[in-house]
This record gives C-alpha cells, structure tokens and sequence, in this order.
C-alpha cells in the first residue's frame, strides 16, 4: 500500500506544478503581449521612440525570464521568438511601419503558440 501513496504523490505534486507552470506562463505572457500591441500602437503614430522602448523591454523581460524558459519551453521556439524581437527592433530602427507591424503580430502569434503548448487541452494531452 505504501508504494500506491508514493506514487499518488508524486503524480499530485507533478500536476501541481504543471498548474502552477502554466498559470505563471499566462501571467508572464499576457502582458507582454498587451506591451507589444501598445507599441505597435505608438508606431502607426509614428511615435518609434516609444514603439522601441516597449519592444525592448519586453525583450528585456524576456532575458530575465531566460533561465526558467528555457528549462520549461521548447529552445528553437525561445530561439525564434528572440529572433523576431530582434527583427521587430530593427524594423523600428529603420522606422519600417508595414514590415513591424507583420514581425510584431508574428512574435505574438508565437508567444500565444507557446502558451498554447503548455496549456491544459484534450488536444495535448492525448
């Protein structure tokens, strides 16, 4: 009897942090999304200045964050996804309004993949 509540345990524990992986990934995500939606804002007004600053801290946010990342996420999504900030930033830099503004909706279309393939659907867990 004993091993059945070691190993109820163990998988209780397992799914917790699973949860709790995901909960914290959405809180982590969400808002960098709402920032790099806000920056795109500022640079259909051409303000760039600002469109760069947002951008870039969620780079930066993204480099904080670099360790837990990539212990629980994919690396070539992480990879491709810093890629994209790179390019959205140089967009930016060469106030390229058009081709941000596809770089930006891509690196959110791959932030919400990220948190899609972490969250808990039927789709993956079977």
């Amino acid at each position: 009897m004993k091993p059945f509540w070691i190993s109820s345990l163990i998988l209780t524990a397992t799914i917790a942090i699973l949860l709790y992986n995901v909960s914290y990934l959405e809180s982590f995500i969400s808002p960098l999304q709402e920032k790099l939606q806000q920056a795109e804002a500022f640079a259909r007004v051409e303000d760039w200045d600002t469109a760069t600053q947002m951008t870039q801290e969620v780079h930066d946010a993204l480099e904080k964050k670099k360790l837990y990342l990539n212990v629980t996420l994919p690396h070539n999504a992480l990879d491709q996804m810093y890629l994209q900030i790179a390019e959205s930033l140089s967009y930016l830099k060469h106030e390229k309004i058009g081709e941000y503004q596809a770089s930006n909706q891509m690196l959110i279309h791959r932030m919400n993949l990220l948190y899609g393939a972490e969250s808990l659907t039927l789709n993956n867990l079977f």
